[in-house]
């Protein structure tokens, strides 16, 4: 007699080892994802702080700065210098506005579930008296964040490019 097909044998050890694979697959594929995720919000945040040291540079004119202290160390050629500080605030709009960003570049692609904030003044800017500029934007202040890469920074700031020690 010729028989055509598998044996019930055949089959079941066939999905056991699919079963064994899938079980070491799946959660290296799903750690991938997240991982990716990740490294695309960061990518966005990156591309946001280019903006806005775009926007900072090219607008500082613009921005209403009031003193904030005289007692902020700053780090320069091995000594530290105290300087005036002052501090400014923006949003993301005005780098909409002056077309440094689109709106469809102010999304992130991490989260596209959430709308992120875009006329909140979410941006501190800061200058020192020597007119060197920084900015920092605080990850709550950057609603379009997932949960997952506000944990995952160590800092209060999403975006953090100063260099001096406020308040210290």
């Amino acid at each position: 007699m010729n028989r055509k097909g598998f044996t019930l044998i055949e089959l079941l050890a066939v999905i056991v080892i699919l079963g064994i694979i899938l079980t070491f697959a799946v959660p290296n594929i799903t750690n991938i994802y997240k991982e990716s995720k990740l490294k695309t919000e960061g990518m966005f945040l990156n591309e946001l702080s280019k903006s806005i040291d775009s926007y900072v540079t090219l607008n500082s004119d613009k921005i209403a700065f009031t003193k904030i202290s005289d007692t902020v160390v700053k780090e320069e050629k091995g000594q530290s210098l105290s300087v005036t500080v002052y501090e400014g605030k923006i949003s993301i709009k005005d780098l909409m506005d002056d077309q440094i960003i689109e709106e469809n570049d102010y999304i992130n692609p991490g989260n596209k579930d959430v709308i992120c904030d875009k006329d909140s003044k979410i941006v501190e800017v800061y200058r020192d008296s020597d007119y060197v500029y920084c900015h920092k934007v605080k990850k709550e202040a950057l609603n379009c964040l997932t949960d997952e890469y506000k944990n995952s920074l160590d800092s209060e700031y999403a975006i953090d490019t100063c260099i001096w020690k406020i308040g210290e």
